[in-house]
């Protein structure tokens, strides 16, 4: 069987409707074969057919490189197509979709008019850099569907592949996520220690294992320590592993340490600022000398280790509190990456929603969808417990909706969103927007009360105020 984008197309129109809402922009995805596989408003009814003016999806495909359109009689292409009359199109920057190194389709974002295409030609690099990332979305979405479906020939093969057997994505349209996204590519042959940091909930070990995955090391293993999750008095043996009858208690045959099981791949150390002072300093010799020690243990021993950590405290703070090594903070701070918490990239809450929806029908055989209220409902509500939150959410959501193909509404939502949405976005208002509305509120029952202009002259003197002043605030609020 050949790979193709159609094994995956529900997901591909799916997510393209997200996009296009997100990025304001129509979207459209095509198969090698000039087949249309998914796309929005002029497009969404040509799904299934063969594009007939292809000229530009066609060098996509021979090149297997990105290309921008423009409409006009000295692109060649244009110039050249016998619909140049009658063709909608204003701009199109169109993206190759790669399978095991092979173009399999297209991805495009579509201009229909003059703005549309301004605001494409204008940000034409940001959105190659957008459509890259779903392409690799997309690949990776297929390498799924090879493994679940259990297909393997000679057109297909994932044996030679593990590392996208099981691929992590993380999923954003947003700016800084994708930002931080090239630079994990521009820095795949690195070594460097990297940081990463963000609120609990924001995906710190989703972009650690997307970096595994991204990495030359990701045939070798990525090895995960979380500092807080193990005793003071223990850390340095799970780190370091100990020689046989190094102290009461240990294994009679020794133990081998978290840097030996991922010699060659990663150490991935969360909650970096729980680890003690002292381990701080042996885990800083590590990094100056590429050497461990056995506990117990007198030979030092090679190794080739790329070190990735995360927090989501404020490491400055705790440098100022003596509660960490500034040394060993300026040692792992080399490529550092800060993850928006969710309430600040709103516009990936309808993404999030739709993998998560995704994954939890597939696991309990449901079509459960949400209705386009909720998805509005849950992009106000805050999520300070951010991605897991609103994982956690979609999971309760598909488990308790006894109707295997219903529609989620707002009244079906747990009752703290309904209690806490409303209070938590009248917090994150400006302190300026609240007094504005107070005093609106308070102008407008004063004023109804003053119906000369004498009332109001003696209005605006008890408020402290001229005459000129109460008549602008009684046009900004529109007080009569």
């Amino acid at each position: 069987m050949e790979m193709s984008l159609n094994h995956i197309q529900q997901f591909i129109q799916s997510y393209v409707n997200i996009v296009s809402i997100v990025s304001k922009t129509d979207i459209t995805v095509v198969d090698k074969n000039l087949i249309r596989i998914a796309g929005t408003s002029l497009y969404f009814d040509q799904i299934g057919q063969k594009i007939s003016h292809a000229n530009l999806y066609r060098k996509v495909l021979e090149t297997g490189q990105p290309t921008i359109m423009t409409k006009n009689q000295h692109y060649n292409s244009c110039a050249n197509c016998r619909s140049f009359n009658i063709c909608s199109e204003m701009a199109d920057i169109a993206y190759p979709i790669y399978y095991d190194n092979e173009v399999i389709g297209i991805i495009s974002m579509i201009a229909f008019d003059q703005n549309a295409q301004n605001e494409l030609m204008l940000n034409s690099a940001n959105y190659i850099d957008f459509l890259k990332h779903i392409s690799t979305l997309l690949e990776s979405k297929l390498f799924k569907f090879v493994k679940v479906n259990n297909i393997n020939n000679k057109n297909i093969n994932i044996v030679d592949r593990p590392e996208n057997s099981n691929k992590t994505e993380f999923i954003s349209a947003d700016p800084h996520i994708i930002e931080m996204l090239n630079i994990i590519r521009l820095t795949t042959n690195s070594d460097s220690t990297v940081l990463i940091t963000g609120e609990s909930g924001t995906g710190k070990e989703v972009l650690a294992k997307v970096i595994h995955q991204t990495s030359n090391r990701n045939n070798q293993p990525m090895v995960s320590l979380n500092c807080a999750a193990i005793p003071e008095n223990l850390i340095e043996s799970e780190l370091f592993g100990y020689e046989k009858g190094s102290f009461t208690g240990a294994n009679k045959e020794g133990q081998v340490g978290k840097f030996e099981l991922a010699n060659g791949g990663i150490l991935f150390l969360d909650e970096i600022g729980e680890m003690p002072l002292l381990t701080q300093t042996k885990l800083l010799r590590v990094l100056q000398d590429k050497t461990i020690r056995r506990i117990g243990g007198k030979i030092d021993q090679l190794i080739d280790v790329r070190i990735v950590c995360a927090t989501n405290q404020n490491l400055l703070q705790l440098i100022k509190e003596k509660k960490f090594r500034a040394d060993l903070y300026y040692r792992i701070n080399v490529i550092p990456f800060a993850i928006p918490p969710l309430r600040e990239r709103k516009n990936d809450i309808p993404l999030l929603l739709n993998e998560f929806l995704q994954y939890f029908n597939q696991k309990f055989h449901k079509k459960i969808t949400l209705s386009s209220q909720t998805i509005k409902y849950l992009k106000s509500y805050s999520w300070p417990g951010n991605v897991r939150e609103l994982r956690n959410v979609v999971e309760y959501l598909i488990n308790v909706n006894d109707n295997d193909n219903g529609v989620i509404k707002i009244n079906n939502l747990p009752n703290y969103l309904h209690t806490d949405s409303n209070a938590n976005s009248e917090l994150e208002k400006p302190l300026k927007s609240i007094i504005k509305k107070q005093e609106s509120q308070l102008l407008s029952s004063l004023v109804a009360k003053a119906n000369t202009t004498a009332e109001k002259r003696e209005l605006a003197n008890k408020l402290g105020i001229s005459i000129s002043s109460l008549y602008r605030k009684m046009a900004e609020y529109r007080a009569r």
